[in-house]
């Protein structure tokens, strides 16, 4: 399933861009990949969410995503993403966290919280080691993690 950080105008075309990128994937590696577009309804969100095997949040601007997820519960996120791949691409992976430095507002943001942990995404910018010490020195003591550019972590 596809989630989106973008304002729902794009989300036609982003998808689209991405779902062949992930089907030339698929068949480089041999395997069946069907995906779909996440409902902007609550109740078919969370239908589609259980049936998913893969969840993908795209980047782009918090906006509406994070309103969702909040509105889901991270405790029930918890459960129903038990079992499942979560993937987030720069704004889709910092909803996931505590905190995260936001580049788009120059400042440290509150995610979700699904993950305890603080997150500087693409850090690889000449302020990045700044931004890292703002985060560290942020709030309460947690792990500071930093993804540079065209990088990945599993967690």
């Amino acid at each position: 399933m596809y989630l989106f950080c973008t304002p729902e105008g794009h989300w036609e075309e982003s998808y689209a861009t991405d779902q062949s990128s992930f089907s030339a994937q698929a068949i480089e590696l041999g395997k069946d990949v069907d995906t779909v577009l996440a409902a902007y309804d609550i109740g078919e969100l969370l239908e589609e969410i259980q049936k998913a095997d893969v969840i993908f949040i795209n980047g782009g601007f918090k906006g509406h995503l994070r309103e969702t997820l909040l509105s889901i519960g991270v405790e029930q996120l918890r459960k129903m993403f038990t079992g499942k791949t979560i993937v987030g691409i720069s704004a889709g992976a910092n909803m996931l966290t505590k905190y995260y430095y936001s580049m788009a507002s120059g400042g440290i943001r509150e995610g979700i919280n699904f993950l305890p942990i603080k997150l500087l995404t693409h850090s690889n910018g000449p302020d990045s080691e700044e931004h890292k010490k703002l985060l560290q020195n942020y709030k309460e003591k947690l792990p500071v993690i930093s993804i540079a550019e065209e990088e990945y972590i599993t967690v």
